[in-house]
């Protein structure tokens, strides 16, 4: 199977693992193994996941060891960071990791073997029949012993038990079963495991108690006494641990804000971004919009518009002489409505009593209040174009 994968970027292990496993699941009895990864540029990526025993993510290739190593890092600045400052320490972490998966089967036994079982047999004969081939020298009788002398003491229980033993036999039988003892342990070692660790961690001479002196025996072991109990080194296993103290050059000062060049690219970049925004605006929509709001404007709305200028003129005015309302003799008329429209000015204010030419701007104001409550659709039309005029105006 080929995959293309962007410029730049390449599949994670687990990510390999997942295809291939998917593509196996696709198909009937076709198993992981027999399924081949390769990218666009002809690299073979099921060679770098082993999934003969399945796939452990956090197992494959140097994750680990990066783990335990970032681990290492972060245990030294939690113990120096407090006490000596961050920039007052350099460490470095080496750590050798065994990526094999290793099965074992351990038997093992006793000292001393048990008795498991005992049998014990015994069998006596006592009509014992002559046997043997004819003529053989097993067929003759046994020599006669010298006969004890009569008042020996024992003679006569030896002559007792012989008449007693003559024609019988005894046959005994002992069997007895012996086992040790058996311990049977199976071990499992997972991949990942930690087989060397080697730290070195260099001090800033400026940053002990006493500068002009840098670290004395005393605080070099006290520190090394630290970190060996903080970072669980284990000697036996070949871990190392080197302290040491050395002067570190004087830091550069930081650089303001407006000195990084990032900073600088960055800010230009978004006042230009602004300037052509505003410019864009002003230089493109806005006329536009003038344009298709006049455009869009009837002609009877200009007109009316231009009227109710005057007005609001001759209301707002601060000269004191007042203006002449709507409608009034003297006033300025609606030429527009009265032209192009169906209903007619006149019919609209003859039922009102307008306030004569030289009235109060109250009153005025007033009479306006009473037409835009009679006709409030109009009124608030012709408000509006004359507002957005005003508004250009200005």
């Amino acid at each position: 199977m080929v995959v293309a994968a962007k410029p730049g970027r390449t599949l994670a292990p687990e990510q390999i693992a997942a295809v291939i496993n998917m593509v196996a699941g696709s198909v009937a009895s076709l198993s992981p193994q027999r399924v081949s990864l390769v990218d666009q540029a002809g690299n073979y990526l099921s060679a770098r996941i082993d999934l003969s025993e399945g796939f452990e993510a956090g197992n494959q290739g140097n994750e680990n060891a990066k783990r335990i190593q970032d681990e290492i890092r972060r245990n030294v600045k939690d113990l120096l960071g407090p006490v000596i400052g961050e920039d007052n320490f350099k460490v470095s972490v080496t750590a050798a990791v065994d990526n094999d998966k290793i099965e074992e089967t351990l038997e093992k036994y006793g000292e001393a073997p048990k008795v498991t079982s005992e049998a014990t047999r015994e069998e006596q004969d006592r009509n014992r029949m002559v046997l043997g081939v004819p003529g053989s020298l097993s067929n003759r009788a046994p020599a006669a012993g010298v006969p004890a002398p009569a008042g020996a003491p024992g003679a006569a229980g030896a002559d007792a038990n012989k008449g007693g033993d003559e024609g019988s036999a005894h046959k005994n039988a002992t069997s007895r079963q012996f086992a040790y003892d058996r311990s049977i342990t199976q071990i499992k070692r997972s991949r990942g495991r930690l087989q060397q660790l080697s730290v070195a961690v260099v001090l800033n001479s400026a940053a002990a108690p006493n500068p002009k002196s840098g670290w004395n025996a005393t605080e070099m072991a006290n520190m090394d006494k630290m970190l060996r109990s903080g970072l669980g080194i284990n000697a036996s296993r070949g871990d190392v641990l080197a302290v040491s103290a050395l002067s570190f050059p004087a830091k550069a000062p930081a650089a303001q804000w407006w000195e990084e060049r990032d900073n600088v690219v960055d800010m230009s970049s978004w006042a230009i971004y602004l300037v052509g925004a505003l410019l864009g605006f002003l230089l493109i929509v806005r006329p536009l919009l003038r344009l298709l709001t006049v455009r869009l404007t009837p002609p009877m709305m200009q007109n009316v518009e231009a009227t109710l200028a005057q007005a609001g003129a001759a209301a707002n005015g601060a000269s004191g002489g007042g203006a002449a309302a709507l409608g009034a003799p003297g006033a300025p008329q609606l030429p527009g409505m009265a032209a192009s429209s169906p209903m007619p000015v006149v019919p609209l204010l003859e039922n009102y009593d307008l306030p004569p030419p030289g009235s109060a701007v109250d009153v005025m104001v007033d009479h306006l209040k009473v037409l835009a409550e009679k006709e409030p659709e109009r009124v608030a039309e012709v408000v509006k174009q004359w507002m957005q005029k005003n508004g250009r105006n200005q």
